[in-house]
């Protein structure tokens, strides 16, 4: 998923251990949706398309900022947040689990009663992470990251382009709908559909806590010919186990069964991007989902989908080529995109930016989106002050 973060998105992926889902490829077009959606138990949310499924939940009682993340097997409460109301159910981190961005120290923790609109109330009993970095990432507090241990007990339906989604129940009938079947690895740990891909089966999980469109392996992209599709340059993601950095291109146009997607960017991971545990060819995050209204039925083992009707945004596309995060009153570096104009210019990781054209870093809470600087028309000079008091001025340039 990605976030705005004072520069320019940072994606998020929220992977922990084993995740979710998808079938057999999208290869019919749908008939139109022909049945009146109810407007109950709906989250909505404004600006971009592609933001997290973010919620507020109640953990037995306590309020709590929460995401609702596919990509994530176990129910993860942030252990700040868990020390503060549960602080003797905590064990010492004896687990090392399989994240985006390496490993995550996870401890077991409390048993809590998870509160969700439109379902029952849940029990089960956490696990306990560190949410510090995804939380930077995201721009607001992740206390909570909804696992399939909940979201699986249901259906999760999402109408992203319409900027709602919200829990459902099973066995619901999806009126002119198309579906695929859902499908399990052993143990029904991991979940995952077949997507035909420039007309090659891959099986890809369904991630709702990756914000970016298609991440692929290496394998898988070299399969679909994808590699000689768009120039490429890098690109980090924000992971449990931190950051890892894949390959990303921008395809003019992708075939993903018998429909063609315009302006999705696709990441090659060579590691690091996916956890390895998954084996599987890549996912589909909010960028894929949002170009669909989609129903994930897990317990009937079934995905619904109609395309949508509404025009889908131009990808945002860095013409600089900084990744940054918050730190203080300025930005902190944290990857330098290949064939960029910072990168041809020797910049990398590790630096501080206080001011941009004169005007210093806003990182306030209302501050949201990527700054203009960043996404500046081709041939627009922009001068970046360091917290160093050195004076860089890059040429922004169109380079993937």
């Amino acid at each position: 998923m990605q976030r705005a973060i004072g520069s320019f998105r940072l994606p998020l992926e929220f992977a922990l251990t084993c995740t979710a889902f998808f079938s057999p490829a999208l290869a019919q077009s749908p008939e139109p949706l022909a049945i009146p959606v109810s407007q109950a138990g709906w989250f909505t949310f404004s600006g971009d398309t592609r933001a997290l499924l973010a919620f507020n939940t109640e953990l037995d009682g306590h309020t709590a900022d929460a995401v609702a993340d596919t990509g994530v097997t176990f129910t993860s409460i942030d252990r700040a947040f868990a020390v503060r109301f549960w602080p003797d159910t905590i064990t010492p981190p004896s687990v090392a689990m399989s994240a985006s961005g390496g490993t995550a120290a996870a401890a077991l923790g409390p048993v809590v009663d998870i509160a969700l609109p439109t379902r029952p109330t849940v029990r089960r009993r956490a696990i306990v992470t560190d949410h510090t970095g995804i939380s930077s990432a995201a721009g607001h507090p992740v206390n909570v990251l909804l696992g399939m241990d909940v979201i699986g007990q249901g259906s999760l339906e999402l109408d992203l382009a319409n900027k709602r989604w919200r829990f459902g129940d099973t066995g619901m009938s999806w009126l002119g709908f198309a579906t695929v079947p859902i499908r399990y690895s052993a143990g029904r740990y991991l979940n995952y559909v077949e997507i035909d891909v420039e007309g090659r089966p891959l099986h890809l999980a369904v991630d709702t806590g990756y914000d970016g469109g298609l991440m692929l392996t290496t394998q898988a992209a070299v399969g679909t010919g994808l590699l000689r599709r768009g120039r490429i340059t890098t690109i980090a993601i924000q992971g449990l186990g931190g950051l890892a950095v894949t390959q990303m291109l921008i395809p003019s146009n992708l075939r993903i069964g018998k429909f063609t997607l315009s302006d999705l960017e696709v990441q090659i991971d060579d590691g690091g991007g996916l956890p390895t545990k998954w084996r599987l060819d890549g996912l589909v995050g909010l960028n894929f989902l949002r170009r669909f209204h989609i129903a994930l039925d897990y317990p009937a083992g079934t995905m619904a989908y109609t395309p949508t009707d509404l025009p889908v945004p131009k990808a945002i596309r860095s013409t600089i080529g900084v990744q940054a995060l918050p730190d203080g009153d300025g930005l902190a570096i944290v990857h330098v995109m290949a064939n960029s104009p910072a990168a041809r210019a020797g910049w990398t990781a590790g630096g501080r930016i206080c001011a941009v054209d004169g005007i210093a870093i806003d990182n306030s809470p209302q501050h949201t989106g990527p700054n203009p600087w960043n996404v500046a028309p081709a041939g627009t000079r922009v001068s970046f002050r360091f917290c160093d008091g050195s004076t860089k001025v890059l040429t922004a340039r169109n380079f993937y």
